[in-house]
């Protein structure tokens, strides 16, 4: 991996790590915890899908439709829930 996709990729699981984190924030506030918890799990999917390992750059450079995008991440998923 690149250096600039090791840094997408730390920013990543820098997301997932605050979305980890927030749950008990709202929850200590008497909020939902629900969106930060569910984030946290797409942040993992998707984290395993093929685009992770590209840096930005990369990735712009393919300048892919957003139907492809939403197909990678729709198989990442279904990878994810063993449905492949």
């Amino acid at each position: 991996m690149r250096a600039s996709g090791q840094a997408d990729h730390a920013r990543a699981q820098d997301k997932t790590y605050r979305h980890r984190r927030q749950p008990a924030t709202y929850r200590d506030a008497g909020l939902t915890s629900g969106f930060h918890e569910g984030a946290e799990w797409i942040y993992e999917v998707l984290s395993n899908s093929p685009i992770a390992e590209e840096s930005r750059d990369e990735a712009d450079a393919k300048k892919r439709s957003l139907d492809e995008v939403t197909e990678i991440y729709h198989r990442a998923l279904l990878d994810h829930l063993g449905r492949v």
